[in-house]
């Protein structure tokens, strides 16, 4: 699809620049081999990336251009996404005011936080997640590391406080009541 150019209407895909300086950034985490359903979610980051030449960087409730207030990269891919511990590392390298994962499967949350922890303490870390479940599952039913348990990890690992994290939902499990009933 070719996509009409006006040189006044910035395209917010066009807003990040390649390199590691901005006060807003992006880095790809295309994670899903640890999904247990198939899919293709380490699609992901290049369908937003494209996505974004679809949006304006103007902010119209506030009459504002972000692209004129703050400087906008894009940090492109982690290269090995489901190697949490390399993935964790890698996140840990950037430094910017405000970074924005695009994922992959809900594990990346998990590297996400890890990594931000290592940097501030996890007593400073809220989340919000907005999901049909919160993977608060323990996992002994699953043969392997999945993405089913990563808020749990969270919580266990003590990255975040349970009381910290704002959990939207309309279906939980039993397990996830369990662990919420105890706190």
């Amino acid at each position: 699809m070719v996509l009409h150019n006006d040189p006044n209407w910035m395209r917010a895909g066009h807003w990040f620049k390649s390199g590691s300086e901005g006060d807003f950034a992006i880095l790809g985490v295309g994670a899903s081999k640890s999904a247990i359903t198939p899919n293709k979610s380490f699609l992901t980051p290049s369908a937003v990336r494209e996505a974004l030449l679809k949006y304006s960087t103007y902010f119209a409730d506030a009459n504002l251009d972000l692209a004129e207030k703050l400087a906008a990269v894009d940090l492109g891919d982690i290269e090995k996404p489901d190697l949490q511990s390399v993935c964790i590392e890698d996140i840990s390298k950037f430094n910017n005011k405000t970074l924005v994962l695009l994922g992959g499967d809900n594990s990346i949350t998990y590297s996400g936080v890890s990594a931000l922890a290592k940097k501030v303490g996890f007593e400073k870390i809220g989340l919000i997640t907005l999901d049909a479940h919160h993977d608060l599952r323990d996992g002994i039913s699953m043969a392997r590391q999945s993405n089913n348990f990563w808020m749990r990890d969270c919580q266990v690992s003590k990255l975040c406080r349970l009381e910290s994290m704002i959990l939207q939902t309309l279906n939980f499990m039993q397990s996830e009541l369990k662990l919420l009933a105890s706190k």
